[in-house]
């Protein structure tokens, strides 16, 4: 059983490469190291508005799932990394999407985690086309924000971990294309 679930996983991973080669000529590797952990391309996405692409939107998982709950609920460390593909995303425009993913994500989490969303928002700048965001958790270490390879800051909370990671993967993503690419679900 533990040899099938090793096969599955690989066979999985493959796909996940595959599907990246072909994202908007967007490739992201299908494993990363985060501190001593390893984690796996879980699947990617396309983030539109109306008609733009906005970004392509990778997640990163130690446990390949396709249910959000489960995600959402495990603990484990993971990454999302954003390569933008629009010339320019500013700074207003992105911390907007911020505060509108918490709200309509984690209902109560503008008043929970006021303090922290201040310090996340604070992290941001104008993004243009082909740089990276990457925002990664890492358990016992926290939330950590890196633009274009500089890290911007880091928060120590699992719940404000958890609240980031359902602006994508909660009951209201920025698109529903998006989140089933990140799950794993499109091809």
């Amino acid at each position: 059983m533990k040899l099938l679930s090793i096969v599955l996983l690989g066979i999985m991973a493959m796909g996940t490469v595959i599907e990246a080669a072909e994202m908007a000529d967007v490739e992201m590797p299908d494993t990363i190291s985060i501190g001593e952990k390893t984690v796996y391309l879980n699947g990617q996405g396309l983030r539109k508005k109306m008609w733009v692409k906005v970004y392509v939107g990778g997640l990163y998982l130690e446990e390949a799932s396709s249910d959000p709950d489960t995600i959402l609920a495990s603990g484990q460390a993971w990454r999302v990394n954003m390569h933008f593909l629009h010339g320019e995303v500013g700074v207003d425009k992105l911390n907007g999407a911020w505060i509108d993913g918490f709200k309509k994500n984690t209902p109560g989490s503008l008043e929970t985690f006021a303090k922290e969303i201040d310090q996340f928002t604070s992290m941001f700048r104008t993004v243009v086309k082909h740089e990276e965001i990457w925002i990664t958790y890492l358990p016992g270490e926290g939330l950590s924000v890196v633009i274009e390879g500089e890290e911007k800051g880091k928060i120590v909370s699992d719940e404000f971990a958890t609240a980031v990671l359902a602006i994508w993967l909660g009951p209201k993503p920025p698109s529903d294309d998006l989140k089933e690419g990140m799950l794993g679900l499109k091809d």
